[in-house]
């Protein structure tokens, strides 16, 4: 991570990190934590399987509860991996998911809105075990526990009811880009009203951009920050069959789109010596033990 941290935030507190530890601070008045807290995740799983017991256990300790919506044709049509309801059990046995829910997309429909309405579903589900916080995520979407534990008291401890933060993409295990990305993930948010992801829940006005599936509307008095202080590690480029992710990627309903996504993807796997000989990727320890 960068040695220095501001944060961006509306209706609370910005602090000011320094080699991890809080410098300055401004802003409002801060409230007092919100009470008897719980944290709910969902994971949204057609592929990527190979991943995701080990990103769940960089984050089970903290969750309260995870969920797993899952579903066996990708939103053109697809069928998932054989094996992929027996990996969801036999993780679900071994305490690392609390509920499994089927999902039926609608190809009729934009694939978009099939992906918001499956994250909803999530969403939902975790309100209905009454968590009161939640954050959805994919497969190959990793943090460091201590980073994701400190980030989940600090949300709690200031009130926060909308957060991002930064991304890192990886190419290998081992080789990852220098720099974050130049977008943000949307990390944990306040649920313990009517919230629920929507394409109209306009952050133009914060300085996030977050993936459109991924957004929960903000209100007149939410308090909303850009978290520095943990990142999101995200495997782009990870799969046991990285085509099977592109071809069946939401950006892939148009053509065009889906050739220019195959031929970035390509380019970044056969040019991998090259861009670490020129500093824009950097060879990085296996943290989260991934065997691909």
């Amino acid at each position: 991570m960068a040695l220095l941290h501001i944060e961006h935030c509306l209706n609370a507190r910005t602090h000011v990190w320094l080699f991890g530890h809080k410098i300055l601070s401004w802003g409002p008045r801060r409230v007092g934590p919100y009470k008897n807290p719980k944290l709910g995740i969902s994971y949204s799983v057609w592929d990527g399987e190979e991943l995701l017991e080990q990103s769940i256990k960089q984050i089970r300790e903290t969750a309260d509860y995870i969920n797993v919506v899952w579903q066996k044709l990708s939103w053109y049509g697809k069928p998932c991996n054989e094996n992929l309801e027996e990996t969801l059990l036999r993780l679900k046995d071994a305490g690392l998911i609390d509920e499994l829910i089927f999902f039926e997309p609608d190809l009729s429909i934009n694939p978009s809105y099939n992906e918001i309405n499956k994250r909803n579903v999530g969403l939902y589900a975790a309100r209905r075990a009454g968590c009161t916080h939640f954050m959805t995520m994919d497969t190959d979407e990793f943090y460091d526990p201590k980073q994701f534990r400190d980030a989940w008291t600090d949300i709690i401890n200031r009130n926060l009811s909308h957060t991002c933060c930064n991304i890192v993409s990886y190419v290998t295990p081992t080789v990852r880009c220098r720099d974050y990305e130049d977008f943000f993930v949307s990390f944990i948010n306040k649920i313990d009203g009517r919230e629920k992801f929507t394409f109209d829940a306009f952050l133009n006005f914060c300085p996030c951009l977050v993936d459109p599936t991924r957004k929960i509307k903000l209100h007149k008095n939410s308090r909303f920050c850009f978290l520095g202080n943990i990142v999101m590690h995200h495997m782009t480029h990870v799969r046991k069959d990285i085509n099977k992710k592109v071809a069946n990627s939401t950006i892939s309903q148009n053509k065009q789109s889906a050739k220019e996504l195959k031929e970035k993807f390509d380019s970044v796997r056969h040019n991998i010596p090259d861009k670490i000989k020129s500093g824009e990727y950097i060879m990085v320890k296996n943290k989260f033990e991934i065997e691909i």
